[in-house]
């Protein structure tokens, strides 16, 4: 689930003429909207509600910046490997 980046929902459209007017919802996380919707029971709403405040996006930044850093080593890693034994088997 999207816990940090809103997004907006388009409402209404109107054409008039050739402009068409569109009318937007304002910019909501797909947690905030969920849990508007008041569609969940006591306990998932309290349990997603604790996820949520358990979670810190500077840590979650640091964390996804580490291992994309980690797999372009792993890519370069590989593609030395394989010129290797392309240059080995020429």
């Amino acid at each position: 689930m999207n816990f940090f980046l809103p997004s907006v929902k388009l409402l209404a459209k109107q054409r008039t003429g050739a402009k068409v007017y569109k009318r937007y919802d304002k910019a909501l996380t797909p947690h905030q909207r969920l849990l508007a919707l008041e569609a969940l029971d006591e306990a998932t709403a309290a349990r997603l509600e604790a996820e949520y405040l358990a979670l810190n996006p500077a840590a979650l930044r640091r964390r996804l910046t580490e291992s994309e850093k980690k797999l372009a080593r792993m890519c370069s890693l590989k593609m030395q490997t394989r010129r290797k034994e392309v240059a080995a088997t020429a």
